[in-house]
């Protein structure tokens, strides 16, 4: 018999922090949409096709490349837009890189993919071009994670 599901409520950057990235000198158009032999690491932007990953650069000694983490454009038509990323690819322009905090609590796929949800559901629409979605306004969100005994219930987001 399956129990009823609780609730809490937690302050989004209290469980998640903005990931540094080095800053990259290209912008989107200078780059194809499709990868290329010199080009092939996927580069996230403020789009939503392909989860915002639009464009394909060269990974250079500069640019700080990311897995496992979730996305969330900060500006443009699609602000707010959130994703989980679970292969490599690098920030290039409008959008930033959220990790969960709590580094010796390896999260599973699924897991990640109900925090994305979660996230977007209380920053999708919520934001828009005059009011973006940077990580300064985005930590104080709320978001509703299920919980048992008084802690956020993970088997249950991994199911």
């Amino acid at each position: 018999m399956l129990s009823s599901v609780e609730w809490g409520e937690y302050r989004i950057g209290d469980l998640f922090e903005k990931v540094k990235t080095n800053s990259l000198r290209y912008k989107a158009k200078d780059f194809p949409s499709h990868p290329t032999e010199e080009c092939n690491l996927p580069a996230l932007t403020a789009g939503i096709i392909n989860q915002g990953l639009n464009t394909y650069i060269p990974a250079d000694d500069g640019t700080t490349i990311l897995q496992n983490v979730i996305s969330i454009s900060a500006n443009g038509a699609n602000t707010g837009a959130t994703f989980y990323q679970p292969k490599p690819f690098a920030v290039l322009q409008d959008a930033y890189a959220i990790r969960w905090i709590d580094q010796e609590k390896e999260l599973e796929p699924n897991t990640y993919l109900f925090l994305a949800s979660a996230i977007s559901s209380v920053v999708y629409g919520k934001y828009e071009w005059t009011n973006k979605a940077g990580w300064a306004r985005v930590q104080n969100d709320l978001i509703q994670l299920p919980t048992r005994d008084g802690a956020i219930d993970f088997m249950f987001m991994e199911r």
